[in-house]
Formats: structure tokens, sequence, C-alpha cells
């Protein structure tokens, strides 16, 4: 049964709208209990009439009030109630309008993210309806947004916009809000003189418009100002224009903060009695705001009780009201006594972690630096053991020398795997994930350990599905797979068997891998399956034992597949050897974000470091038009781990970023080895003198403020790339310069290509010298010195190589050291006929001509 209404009814109490006006003007004093009221009133008629724009207007301002109450959970409710309704197109409007109540909610809250969102949505759609000259306030909301989020450069690009719409509207009161947000945007960028001006400028404005309720901001922050100059006289002064003001308004907890402000002024010019008078009126004013607010709503409750209930029932309401209050009082004892043994709490168990983290630290580096210190004397056993067995003929001297190098080698892996367990624990690890072929990398493992396994007339076996083609960091697989088969050769008995099984399944972006490394050895006890895997663990089974080792493979192994997200198993009983099965998810070569970037690539790589979304976008499309590959990152955490990845040919970033700003990027380029060549341009809002010396000081070639011009930045990339080939050019033109020695030649060079040159010709003679050897030694991941050695030289590495071996035979033959063959031999060539090849293509002319020359 329906029950029909008849609008006379809903008339007596009045209509939406005048219900709404009542609302906006309580509103206007600040009169929150009213609003709700009143708000709650047009609600009720909206809801009858189906008037649903009343019910959104009655819906915002009773959210906004109950905001304003400090009850942000039903003022929340409220909003996205209201939001709900805003389905039609007719309300698109109060949906602009609602999104940006929702962005100061957010605010608020100290949600800058969220706050941040909403107020984008909410310019979005009345930019489009009211046009962006009536933006003036969204954008200095959103700015505020932004400083909040120490994101200081895009609040001064919003702040710009206002100062352009106040420049056509000639809007006198948005052009003080505007110079008293400049004015704030400049104190927490540290430009307290140009905050002063900006300042003093709204506050004439206010004067002139007299708007004096907005003139406690502008001297409040003058105080400050020459608080903070130490001028305490002249912070006083406009601190008592504040009080006058913050008095005047009610704005009773701004008059509490003027209170505290002229207390710390009075006590730092020494007059403590006055200091004194003015720390009673913050802590008294401070102590009733609770008191006041608990009661407010009872008092607006008591006055609209009066005019309909009897004086008694009144009393007992009143007195039920006050037994509640007596409640709440104590709640709010034991909320604060909980919180205060919650915080002290925290406060312990933060300070008991922060202790263990520093002791793990310190653990870390002795670790690491034993490590490192053991290396030295193992290079001086190392390097004369080589020499004797050069020079050393005879066989029973050299069998021992070649255990001692075998043991030596030994010890040089176990210090490898310290290191690395050092570095995963100090989370210093990081995978250098590249394109490659899993099943290429299988069988060149599988060769290597093939002659271990001979020389025990153990049969090694391989079974691996063929290209695999997917992204994985080959040398931490390459640490996985050299201790899993090491170990399953050590551990197999003489004429035993042991193999590698490699299988996979495609699928859509990733191949799901699963790796058996399995043996026929002694077994694992049940009890020891898991013990395994842990640091310096020794079976005790007789068996095992024999064999030597220190329980730090396994426990590598373990690591570096839980690095990876996989899962590395054990099956065995005793007598029946082990089965080793790791499993891990790949993904597919194309769908990595950033992939690896191959030397030699005709495309410069170009690493842009912006946290504002808006230039990130318009500098990445510039870019990338002018035919660079360009990574985007959008602060700088995230732009560290993408040059570890790819390498990029030059950097761009912004000063000011979260997570890791532009100088400590900008730093950590410099002191790493390997990206030390990589030019950086600045490009930020920081436009201050001080702050461009700072950043080309530090070592960045150069420095863009912002606003930028496009055709600048795009001049200036091509500028730092055409230096890199002027580099490359000069190199190449020193290194084949016969007029001096081949080692007078490098000396020139940079100290990482100087290094490389003296390890090549150190290895001069040794055919079997690769490109991974040479990586190796100069400690860099392999794809990563290929696009570094062909950045400052222009050769890959092996034509670096190749190169320095020709050119160091032709000044051999040049100086009659020997003939073409022993040359050919002590430069590394495996045959005459190929050195002379490769004579013949880099020269021109066979080494014979060169002989000839020497005769004639």
């Amino acid at each position: 049964m329906l029950t029909c209404i008849s609008p006379r009814s809903w008339a007596q109490d009045g209509s939406a709208p005048v219900w709404i006006e009542k609302a906006r003007l309580a509103a206007a004093a600040k009169q929150h209990d009213s609003v709700i009221y009143y708000a709650d009133q047009a609600m009720t008629i909206g809801q009858k009439t189906r008037d649903t724009l009343a019910l959104l207007r009655a819906m915002r301002m009773k959210g906004k009030s109950l905001l304003a109450l400090k009850k942000e959970k039903a003022s929340a409710e409220t909003f996205f109630a209201a939001l709900r309704l805003c389905r039609s197109p007719a309300f698109e409007k109060e949906l602009g309008i609602l999104y940006g109540e929702l962005g100061y909610y957010y605010y608020s809250q100290g949600q800058g993210q969220k706050a941040k969102e909403y107020y984008h949505h909410h310019i979005d759609i009345l930019s489009r309806i009211q046009g962006m000259d009536s933006m003036g306030n969204a954008f200095i909301n959103l700015s505020v947004t932004h400083q909040m989020l120490a994101e200081y450069d895009s609040a001064r690009i919003l702040l710009n916009k206002v100062g352009e719409i106040v420049a056509r509207t000639n809007d006198s009161s948005m052009k003080a809000y505007y110079l008293l947000n400049m004015g704030a945007y400049h104190t927490v960028t540290g430009r307290l003189d140009s905050a002063k001006i900006c300042y003093l400028q709204a506050y004439d404005l206010w004067k002139a418009l007299g708007n004096v309720s907005q003139l406690f901001r502008v001297t409040f922050n003058l105080g400050f100002y020459a608080f903070q100059n130490k001028d305490y006289k002249e912070a006083i002064k406009y601190y008592l224009l504040s009080e006058e003001a913050a008095g005047r308004y009610g704005q009773k907890r701004e008059l509490a903060h003027v209170y505290g402000t002229m207390a710390e002024s009075y006590a730092a010019l020494g007059d403590h009695k006055t200091a004194y008078k003015y720390l009673h009126l913050y802590a008294t004013l401070n102590d009733s705001f609770a008191h006041e607010d608990i009661n407010n709503y009872a008092l607006q409750l008591d006055k609209q009780y009066q005019s309909e209930k009897a004086r008694a029932t009144i009393q007992a309401q009143q007195l039920e009201l006050k037994q509640q209050q007596n409640t709440m009082l104590i709640i709010i004892i034991i909320a604060i006594v909980v919180v205060a043994l919650g915080i002290g709490a925290f406060a312990y168990i933060t300070f008991r972690n922060r202790v263990r983290k520093k002791v793990d630290e310190a653990k870390g580096r002795f670790f690491a630096n034993v490590a490192h210190e053991i290396r030295t004397p193992l290079s001086m056993i190392k390097g004369p053991v080589e020499v004797l067995q050069n020079t050393i003929t005879d066989k029973a001297m050299l069998h021992q020398l070649d255990i001692a190098a075998r043991n030596t080698e030994r010890l040089n892996d176990l210090m490898d795997q310290m290191l690395d367990i050092s570095k995963i624990d100090a989370a210093r690890y990081a995978l250098q994930v590249h394109v490659g072929d899993m099943g290429a990398l299988v069988q060149q493992l599988f060769q290597h350990h093939r002659q271990q396994a001979a020389a025990k007339r153990i049969t090694l076996t391989c079974e691996c599905d063929a290209h695999i083609q997917a992204s994985f960091d080959g040398d931490a697989w390459e640490k996985i797979l050299s201790n899993l088969v090491g170990n399953a050769i050590k551990y197999t008995p003489e004429g035993g068997t042991a193999g590698i099984e490699v299988a996979s399944v495609q699928h859509e972006d990733a191949v799901a891998l699963t790796i058996n490394v399995w043996d026929s050895g002694p077994g694992i006890p049940a009890a020891e399956q898991q013990k395994i895997f842990e640091r310096f663990y020794r079976s005790r089974n007789e068996q095992t034992a024999r064999e030597k080792g220190t329980g730090i493979g396994l426990a590598l192994v373990k690591e570096l597949v839980t690095l990876m997200q996989g899962t590395i198993t054990v099956e065995s009983a005793p007598g029946k050897g082990a089965v080793f099965t790791v499993t891990c998810l790949l993904q597919r070569a194309g769908s990595v974000q950033a992939q690896a970037i191959p030397a030699g690539e005709n495309t410069s790589v170009i690493l842009l470091a912006e946290d504002d979304k808006d230039i990130l976008d318009f500098n990445t499309t510039l870019l990338r038009n002018e035919g660079y590959t360009v990574i985007p990152a959008s602060d700088g955490s995230i732009a560290s781990a993408a040059i570890k990845d790819t390498l990029p040919d030059i950097v761009v970033t912004d000063l000011m970023m979260p997570v890791k700003d532009g100088m400590e990027l900008l730093r950590e380029i410099r002191a790493n080895e390997v990206t030390a060549h990589i030019p950086v341009i600045i490009l930020s809002a920081r436009a201050a003198q001080d702050t461009r010396i700072e950043g080309m000081a530090g070592g960045a070639q150069a420095y863009l403020p912002k606003p930028f011009s496009p055709a600048e930045l795009k001049n200036t990339v091509k500028s730092q790339l055409d230096l890199l080939q002027r580099h490359k050019a000069r190199y190449q033109a020193q290194v084949t310069n016969e007029e001096k020695a081949v080692e007078q030649r490098i000396q020139d060079t940079d100290p990482f290509t100087q290094r490389c040159h003296t390890i090549i010709l150190e290895h001069l003679d040794d055919a079997q010298f690769s490109v991974e050897r040479l990586a190796e030694l100069m400690n860099v991941n392999r794809s990563h010195f290929q696009r570094k050695i062909k950045t400052l030289t222009g050769f890959s590495p092996s034509e670096l190589i190749k190169s320095l071996r020709l050119e160091k035979a032709k000044e051999m033959l040049l100086k009659k050291e020997g003939n073409i063959t022993e040359t050919a031999y002590a430069t590394g060539f495996t045959s005459q006929s190929y050195f002379t090849r490769c004579f013949t293509d880099h020269f021109g002319y066979p080494p014979s001509e060169v002989v000839n020359k020497v005769k004639g």
C-alpha cells in the first residue's frame, strides 16, 4: 500500500532551498551543528520530493560541517553517499564540486596522494564547465597538496597558473591568496626574503579590501619570518597584530598558536615573565578545546529541546549527558594510558630493532672486509704459483704446484661466495636481468664440468630443452648451477653417474623452468635434508663428511633462488643418491619493461627521472620523437634501479623527487665506476645560483632551470651525445698512433679504459682469454661491460682485445722481436693463418709487408 503525502505538509517546515540557504548562512558563521540540522531538514524534503540537486547540495554542506567537527568517518560516508547519486550528466557540476570536497577531506587527513587524485578530478570537470579562469582556488589547493608531499616543482607550476589567472581577471582577493601561498612556497624552499615580499603584498591587498579576517595569516607568517631571522622584536610586533585579528574573529586555535610563538619570542629576548604569561594563556586555551569540542553539540541539543519538552525532561537528559561525559572522560583517560603504553612499547621495539640492525650491519661489514682482506694475500700466492708453473720443468714439482693452484682457485671461489652472501644480507645484491638463452648457458656449464667429472671417471649427462629464450641474471644462475653440479660430482664416487635435466613450459608472458641436478652418491638422511641449506652446516654422514666443504655453497644457492622468487627442494635417501630440483618463473624475452640493450645499437638511450607526471610524459614524447630510446622513471629510486639495469647513454633528472632526490642520484652515478662516464643533465625549478653551482660541482654536465625550452633540452641532449662521439673518435685516433708505443698510447685515456687495456696486455699471449674473463677481472657485469666499453671506445670488448693484440703484434714485428709465427702466438692467436687474415683486415696489408720493410 502506497501512502501519498501532500506537498503542502512539506511546505509547513519550508522548502528544501530555504533550509539549504539557512545552512549556508550557518556555515558562514561557523555554526556547524546548525548546518547539520538544517541540512538534515533539506535532505528529508529532497528525498520526499525527489529533488536530487537539493539533496546533493545538502549532503555536501553536511559533510563539510561534519569534517569541521572532527567527525571524519561520518563526513566521508556523507560525501561518498552523495557521489553515488551523481550518476546523471545533469549533476556533473555537483560531481566536480564533490571531488573538490573529497580532495580537502583527504588533505586534512594527511593523505596527500588521494587528495591529489580527487583535486585533479575536480579541476578536470569544472574547468570544462566554468572555464580555466575559475580554477584559481582549485589550483591553490592542489599546489598546497604538492607542497605537503614535498613535490615543490609541481607546486610552483600550479602557483604560476594561478598567477596567470590573476593577471587575466584582475581579481584582487585571488591575488592575495596567490601571494600568501607563494610566500608559503618560498618559506618551505628556503627563500625567506622572497616569502616576506609576498606576505607584505598580500597584507596590503587584504587591508585595502577590508578583509581583516585574513590578515591573521599574513601577520603570523611575517612574525615567523622575523623569528627565523632572530629579529624577535619585529616578530612580536606582527604576532600582536595576529593576536588582535584571531581574538576578534573567534579563531581560538589560531590564537593559541599565536600565544605559543609569542612565548618563544619573549623567551628569546630574555623577558621570561611575559613569556610565562603567554605560555600560560597558550596552555589554558589548549585545555579548553577538548571540553569545548565535547560540549558544543550538547549545547545545540539543549536549545532545541527547551522548546519541545518540560524542564524536568531536560534536566534528566542533562544528567544523562553528564554521565555520558564522565564515561567518555574515563574512556579518554584509559585510551591515553593505552596509547602511551603503546607508544612506549613501539619506541622500545623500534630502538631494539635499530640496535639489532646496526649490529647486523657491523657483522656484515666485518664479514665482507675479512673476505676482501684475504683476497690480497691470496693474489700474492696465486701470482707466484702461476709464474713457477711457467718456468719449472720438474714433473713432481709441477704436480705440487698444480695442487696449490687448484686450492688457491677454490679458496678464491669461497671468498666470492662469502661476499655474495654478505651482499644479500645487506640487501645490496641486485639481480641484473637481461635477455638470453638459458639452454645455451646450461650447455656451456655442462661442458665446463664434464672435464672435472671425467677426472673421477664419472659419467655426466645433460638433457636440456633447446633455445629457452627468457630474461634472467646469467651470473646468478651460473653460481646456482655450478654449485649444484659441482656438489653432484664431488659426492659421487668414482665410476658413478650424475646429470642435469632442464625442462621448460612456455606461457604467454613467462617461462616455467624446472632444473633437476642428480647424482648416484651416498644420499642425504631425511633429518638433514632441510639443514643442508643452512650456512656452515656440514653433514654428519660418514661418507659425505670425508669430502671437505664449508657449508656456504648450498646456502648461497638457496638465497639466490629465493631472491628470484623460486624454490629449491631435495629428494634423497641413504645409499640412493640425491636429486636437487629448482623451479622458477622467468619472464619471456620481450615481456620485460627494461630489456637489455645490446652494445653497438645505434639508438641512444636516455633515462628521464621526474616525479611530475605531466612533465615526465611531455619530455618522454619530446625525446622519443627525436629518435631516442627513452626510459621514464617517476622517482630517484626507480631511476637508480633502471640505470643499473640498462646503463643508459645519458640521464636527465629533476632535483626534488620523493624517495631519492636528484643530487643523491647524481652522487650515486659518479661514485660507481660502471656509471661514472654517463653525462647527467639537471632539469629543475630550483634556479638559485648556489643550487646550480652545487649541481655542476657534483658532476652534472648541464643545468636547465624550469620552465625550460623544449628546443634547449633537445639541443643539450644532442650536444652531450656529440661529445661522447667525439670522445670515441679521439680514442680511436690515439690508440692507432704508430708514433708511440702501445703502452704510451693508452696512458691518456680514462682510468676505466686504462685498467681494461692493462689487463688485456697482461694476458696478451693467452689464447683462451675471453670477454667473459675480462669482465670478471674488471668486476663488471658482462652486458654492462660491453655497453660501457662501446660507449667509451667505439669498439666492442672482443674488437678491443683483437685491436690491441694486432697493434702490439705490429709493434713487435717492427722491433724484430720475433718472426710472424712467434709474434702470432705471443699475441694470443692460435694459428699463423688466422693471425695473417686478422692483421690484413685491420691494417689493409699482410704482416709480411712489415717484415720486408724492416729487412729493407
